[in-house]
């Protein structure tokens, strides 16, 4: 029979051997499968990917073999074609060129940048979606994905709007300061230690009286930037002994105002010389006070949504001692 059937006695045997056993690549086909089987988004993965997937199982097959085994299983995926909704002209690299390569901004929510990157991890890839803001290097959103699908950037997008709100409707007029001194060391005195440029506790002169309130108008309706200066000053022990900001602008067509403590973990907190303090304005979703100085004393609920974070001043690192005087006038400065 071999001889009419053409084929050698020792595959004849073989044959009945192993006849009933499953081959190699029918079993990568089923841990195929498994991977297929995951997750919907799955059933996309190419020859590559596919790999990539065992082998964080532990099996391991050549690119070629796994072809094989994909494609009698029906699932090698023909390439769909493009209809040119990515393809790059030259108005959309005029447009990816926007940033120039100049990562800063002297305003926060001024430059946002975003992107996506791949993390591989032990039972497969997660990708990770932020948006980075240029003034001080801080992630406003950040969302993962075990995919890269539209959502994952939507959802980014999402956060980022929940979070800092919407502040198109505001319009920044005045910035008021109350109760800072109006005199303050400029740098260590008696022997005083710095450290990374920042004093280690708040020190002011004998004589230091306290401000009335310093108002600064803002020119832009959007940011007062390396614009208020003040002394050293304590903090104090309630709403009614601290500094605070009464933040005054145009909402919903009409002016109101807005108080703004300045407190960390729910402390107040000193203001340290050498030192600038950032109050980022995050959201505003409802009217404030009719004046500013039932801001400053009212105990009404604000929609104001804040940020505050301090930094040291670089090359401020010579001790010395002396004084400076702080006029009450802002025009002053």
């Amino acid at each position: 029979m071999c001889k009419v059937l053409k084929v050698s006695e020792s595959g004849y045997y073989r044959w009945l051997k192993n006849g009933s056993k499953p081959r190699s690549w029918q079993l990568l086909l089923v841990e195929i499968n498994k991977i297929f089987a995951e997750h919907p988004d799955n059933d996309n993965y190419g020859v590559e990917r596919v790999k990539t997937a065992l082998g964080l199982k532990g099996i391991k097959a050549s690119k070629s073999k796994i072809y094989r085994a994909m494609k009698a299983g029906g699932l090698i995926h023909r390439c769909r074609k493009s209809h040119g909704i990515t393809k790059a002209d030259t108005e959309t690299q005029d447009r990816e060129n926007l940033i120039k390569r100049d990562f800063s901004a002297d305003k926060p929510l001024s430059k946002l940048l975003t992107d996506i990157t791949e993390v591989m991890c032990s039972y497969g890839k997660l990708y990770v979606s932020a948006i980075l803001d240029c003034f001080n290097g801080e992630i406003l959103a950040l969302e993962m994905r075990d995919n890269m699908k539209k959502e994952l950037c939507i959802d980014t997008l999402k956060q980022l709007k929940s979070k800092y709100g919407d502040i198109s409707g505001f319009t920044l007029k005045t910035v008021s300061v109350y109760r800072t001194k109006n005199k303050g060391y400029a740098a260590p005195v008696n022997g005083g230690t710095i450290t990374d440029n920042v004093v280690a506790s708040v020190s002011i002169p004998p004589d230091a009286g306290t401000n009335d309130a310093l108002t600064y108008t803002c020119m832009d309706g959007k940011s007062l930037i390396r614009t208020i200066y003040v002394a050293e000053t304590p903090q104090g022990n309630g709403r009614d002994n601290n500094v605070c900001l009464v933040v005054g602008g145009t909402y919903a067509g009409s002016t109101h105002y807005y108080r703004v403590d300045l407190t960390s973990g729910g402390s107040y907190i000193p203001l340290k010389r050498n030192c600038r303090y950032i109050v980022n304005i995050k959201a505003v979703n409802n009217a404030g006070y009719t004046t500013e100085a039932a801001a400053l004393t009212g105990d009404k609920t604000l929609v104001i949504a804040t940020s505050i974070s301090a930094e040291a001043w670089s090359g401020q690192t010579s001790a010395g001692s002396g004084t400076i005087t702080m006029p009450q006038s802002p025009d002053q400065w």
